[in-house]
């Protein structure tokens, strides 16, 4: 069965089952590490609420926010989230700011985030299925923040496509 990369994008943006956020992710325990027990955190795309679960467990307040979910404490898109400024201690945001306006969501992200609070986000950059490559975004660049902890790329092979994977981790 070949899938266009429009439709391996569909899937993401919709939260397809096979993207699996039913366990806490790596992410999430390399966030938890960075931040101080009892630490506010704000989660961006709750999904399953999986890593919120885990964040909690971990000794951190979670609020979690998302576009649909039976989860979420909050419904918001992540370019309008509806808190203060300088209030969260943390922000995770895994597998989700590729699916928004990446500069306003970046921008709020900042905005919520406290000085010397730590931000955590991973994006698709491109996906490769049948020959075929979707670039889904630019690499998001950090030059307002005080220090880059975490950036990597790696490649993630799926059953019917290939992608690059950023992950980033700041302090603002």
């Amino acid at each position: 069965m070949q899938v266009s990369p429009g439709e391996i994008y569909e899937r993401y943006r919709l939260g397809a089952d096979w993207f699996n956020r039913q366990n806490p992710s790596l992410q999430a325990h390399r966030f938890a590490e960075r931040c101080a027990q009892g630490a506010l955190v704000l989660e961006v795309g709750a999904g399953s609420g999986a890593d919120a679960k885990f964040l909690r467990r971990s000794g951190l307040s979670v609020v979690t926010t998302d576009i649909q979910s039976n989860v979420a404490d909050v419904l918001c898109a992540f370019e309008h989230l509806p808190f203060r400024d300088s209030v969260f201690d943390g922000v995770y945001a895994r597998g989700v700011i590729h699916l928004c306006d990446s500069h306003m969501a970046q921008a709020e992200a900042l905005r919520v985030l406290r000085p010397g609070g730590t931000l955590f986000v991973s994006y698709l950059l491109d996906i490769i299925t049948d020959g075929h490559r979707l670039d889904v975004m630019g690499v998001l660049t950090w030059g307002d923040v005080s220090k880059v902890v975490i950036e990597k790329t790696s490649i993630r092979r799926d059953v019917d496509h290939v992608h690059q994977v950023v992950e980033t981790m700041v302090i603002k």
